[in-house]
């Protein structure tokens, strides 16, 4: 009789020949010995790490400092109003319903302008 073995729940038993030797959700290869997809082994790709960690940290500590030593007049509010309608019209209704679901149809122009909106985001 082949061994048996439990699924994730615990509750079903399972062969083991019936278990597949590789998994692309990371499960166990049959052995039991690491995960067959490899992503524990991945290399750290650090241009990216580096970019994407040190972009938000030097928003979030130049743009109070901006604030507190030069300010912010009427336009830069204003421009940051319009452009976070703008923005978020265009990740809604083009994105997300026009592209996403194609919940409806657009002229080739309103397609241009959602698609820089969206990537102005």
């Amino acid at each position: 009789m082949p061994d048996t073995q439990l699924d994730s729940l615990g509750s079903v038993p399972r062969t083991q020949e019936a278990l597949p030797s590789e998994s692309a959700n990371g499960s166990l290869s049959a052995d039991g010995s690491s995960p067959a997809n490899g992503f524990d082994n991945a290399p750290i790709n650090w241009t990216n790490m580096i970019l994407f960690t040190a972009t938000p940290l030097l928003a979030v500590t130049l743009v109070p400092a901006y604030a507190w030593l030069v300010g912010f007049d009427g336009f830069e509010w204003g421009f940051f109003a319009l452009m976070m309608v703008f923005c978020g019209l265009s990740i809604t209704a083009g994105y997300h319903r026009l592209w996403s679901h194609k919940t409806y149809e657009a002229h080739p122009a309103i397609r241009f302008i959602f698609a820089l909106g969206g990537a102005c985001a």
